[in-house]
């Protein structure tokens, strides 16, 4: 195959439905591993970054605007965020599916690990989701869930044993914080499993196995 044929955007039509799965499940998943029925498309296209000039690298200063922020939605200023616009991170912005838009910009420390990342879930063209990453999984997520270009949604992900599930409390004020006295949304009945006195944004160690 040559440079062209590899280089030219991928067809929306191409890529497993619904986009929103096939990020969470190939390329962003909660705890940030590769995998699902798309496993071998993700590894193409991220040995493909390079040589299509899908990839570009930035360093930020103190100053600059927020990463991602001409892309569509900018990280919160919120202090869970503060990683995602951290001076001396580096910033990388990558076009995941070669149709000439970023859809992924990834931040990371000067050491490589990656702390902070915005998406565009739905491949609009605008980037509408912010994770924290720590240790190698999401812990937290701000999301606009409507286009509009404001947070609206807030995440967490409090069990390491259970990366994959999510708490949402409304944010409806766009501030990158849970809205004061919202009920929240808890799809995986997380709430129940928590110990009492345990803040809902908490990491919880995986319990060892019997015996040990």
């Amino acid at each position: 195959m040559s440079k062209s044929e590899a280089c030219r955007p991928v067809p929306s039509r191409a890529l497993p439905a619904p986009p929103v799965i096939w990020l969470d499940r190939m390329i962003l998943s909660p705890h940030g591993s590769l995998r699902g029925r798309g496993f071998a498309a993700a590894v193409f296209a991220a040995a493909a970054l390079v040589a299509c000039g899908g990839m570009t690298v930035g360093i930020i200063r103190q100053g600059d605007p927020l990463p991602g922020g001409d892309l569509g939605l900018a990280p919160p200023r919120a202090e869970a965020f503060e990683a995602c616009s951290h001076p001396g991170n580096r910033v990388e912005r990558v076009d995941a599916n070669h149709d000439g838009k970023v859809d992924l910009v990834r931040i990371s420390t000067v050491e490589g690990a990656e702390v902070c990342r915005g998406f565009d879930s739905d491949f609009d063209g605008k980037v509408d989701t912010w994770d924290v990453v720590r240790d190698g999984r999401v812990v937290e997520r701000a999301r606009d869930s409507n286009g509009d270009g404001r947070v609206d949604e807030h995440w967490t992900f409090p069990l390491t044993r259970r990366p994959d599930c999510g708490i949402m409390h409304p944010d409806l004020d766009a501030d990158g914080r849970p809205d004061p006295g919202s009920r929240p949304y808890d799809p995986c009945g997380l709430l129940a499993a928590l110990p009492l006195g345990v803040p809902v944004g908490a990491s919880l160690p995986v319990p060892p196995s019997p015996g040990r």
